[in-house]
């Protein structure tokens, strides 16, 4: 009674923190993208709901969201010792059910003419991610030749740039990569690989960058890809060289990680990337 009379004295402040917000900035240009926080802070209860915005169209469709919710639902469930997250969305905004979904937030129903856009109260589904749904953070290691089983299975499973001979590269191709041409990393997500990457020092060429289909956009790719570079340029100033297959995800990523298209490879396109370009970025 005595706790009940004090938040009645207070406010309603006593139990609910209205906002915790971020705003991403894009690294060109320095300017802020869009928001993404919590609102709804019950502390008490240790739960909160979380929303996010991305300003324009141009930076939609390009895994910004997944990045940026990757580091705001850590700090949530870290930071701020949430439990349980929550999400409302629009019943037509298929892209924000998407991502919600490659998070682990499960459907849990329908809140009826819940939300009013443009004179319209509209339905929002409600979903929810518990602490102990979320991924763990994205570990990086380096590749051993026992996860080579691994690696080939991400390898036929990925849809773009797929293998449709599995013969065209072996497990022999994997063994001297790692040990005789250069060295590899593993991406792992609740202590399962979701992608890998590795590097021909001696062909000065990224032969394999990875990731497992269900854990595309969750930044295992960028992860890999940077945890690799670093390390190459550290061994050698020499320019390293990759190909991918033009319009693809691939393509866009290289891009806008700096990398300079030069030519064709066969049929993919190739890229190079300088040790100036890499560190300056």
């Amino acid at each position: 009674m005595k706790k009940q009379k004090s938040r009645q004295a207070c406010g309603l402040i006593t139990f609910n923190k209205s906002f915790v917000n971020f705003y991403p900035v894009d690294k060109s240009s320095g300017k802020v993208i869009g928001w993404c926080g919590y609102h709804t802070w019950y502390t008490e209860h240790n739960r909160a709901e979380i929303g996010y915005y991305l300003n324009a169209e141009e930076h939609k469709r390009k895994g910004y969201m997944s990045e940026i919710l990757q580091a705001v639902l850590t700090y949530g469930f870290n930071q701020m010792n949430l439990h349980r997250v929550e999400a409302l969305t629009a019943t037509y905004n298929t892209a924000s059910i998407k991502t919600l979904e490659k998070f682990g937030f499960k459907y849990e129903g329908l809140l009826r003419e819940h939300y009013l856009v443009d004179g319209i109260h509209e339905d929002s589904p409600i979903y929810s991610l518990l602490r102990h749904e979320f991924p763990r953070t994205i570990q990086v290691r380096e590749a051993t030749l026992q996860d080579i089983d691994a690696m080939s299975v991400i390898r036929l499973s990925v849809k773009e740039n797929p293998l449709n001979n599995p013969d065209l590269v072996t497990r022999r191709d994997y063994e001297d990569y790692l040990t005789s041409y250069g060295k590899g990393w593993v991406a792992e997500v609740d202590g399962k690989i979701a992608g890998f990457a590795i590097v021909g020092l001696q062909q000065k060429n990224i032969w394999a960058l990875f990731v497992d289909p269900s854990h595309e956009k969750a930044g295992v790719g960028r992860k890999l890809h940077d945890t690799l570079m670093d390390w190459y340029f550290t061994q050698t100033d020499e320019d390293v060289w990759l190909s991918t297959d033009p319009q693809t995800r691939a393509a866009k990523f290289y891009r806008r990680k700096g990398w300079r298209e030069s030519g064709m490879h066969g049929n993919e396109l190739k890229f190079i990337m300088s040790a100036l370009d890499w560190r300056t970025r």
